[in-house]
């Protein structure tokens, strides 16, 4: 499910994540249908008179339920990519919001507002992590990060990194140790925790 809207008015850069988020739920929830539809035909076979175990009867329900549930996994795998990047998206124009408003207050003409800001914002993207992300959001005054949050967002940013250099990703750990919705709820708890901050600088 798309994260639940702040309380307040959200930012632009969260209404893109939202956005962004309720079109890949939909994704992952696709073939969660289709394989419930397929069940539903294999348990209609089952009640019917006619109904035998005879494998050349029975296999093409398999192999479309087979089908099916290996299409959800590489969703669900390759979803993960995706939601780092979207919350990446947002951690981009958050900060370059907080920065030009800090910026502004010292008078600096907007063009070089924009640059300086600019700069700093990528710099910091490509060359931080969850932990060193948060530290600095701190620094800008954020407040409500849950003690382990970053650990959580590093685990996720972490699999996202084995996803996308393997060429057969260990799907284990996202069917068992850190699902996608529990990935959901950790990148919408960084994001919310920081629209908040980001509206009311802005207010």
């Amino acid at each position: 499910m798309p994260p639940p809207a702040p309380e307040r008015a959200p930012s632009k850069p969260w209404s893109i994540f939202e956005k962004n988020i309720g079109r890949l739920t939909l994704l992952i929830q696709a073939p969660t249908t289709e394989a419930a539809a397929i069940s539903a035909k294999l348990n209609d076979a089952k009640k019917d008179p006619s109904y035998t175990s005879d494998p050349s009867v029975i296999q093409p329900l398999l192999d479309e339920m087979n089908r099916s549930l290996t299409l959800r996994m590489t969703i669900f795998t390759w979803a993960i990519p995706m939601i780092v990047t979207f919350t990446e998206a947002y951690l981009q124009d958050a900060f370059a919001l907080i920065l030009s408003g800090a910026l502004a207050k010292a008078a600096l003409p907007s063009p070089v507002v924009e640059d300086i800001a600019g700069k700093w914002v990528k710099g910091t993207i490509r060359s931080g992590n969850p932990h060193q992300w948060i530290n600095q959001l701190k620094k800008f005054g954020v407040t409500g990060y849950p003690d382990d949050l970053a650990t959580s967002l590093q685990r996720a940013w972490d699999l996202r990194h084995d996803i996308i250099h393997s060429a057969e990703p260990d799907t284990s750990a996202i069917v068992k140790d850190f699902p996608v919705s529990e990935i959901l709820k950790t990148v919408s708890m960084f994001v919310q925790t920081t629209d908040a901050f980001v509206v009311a600088q802005s207010t």
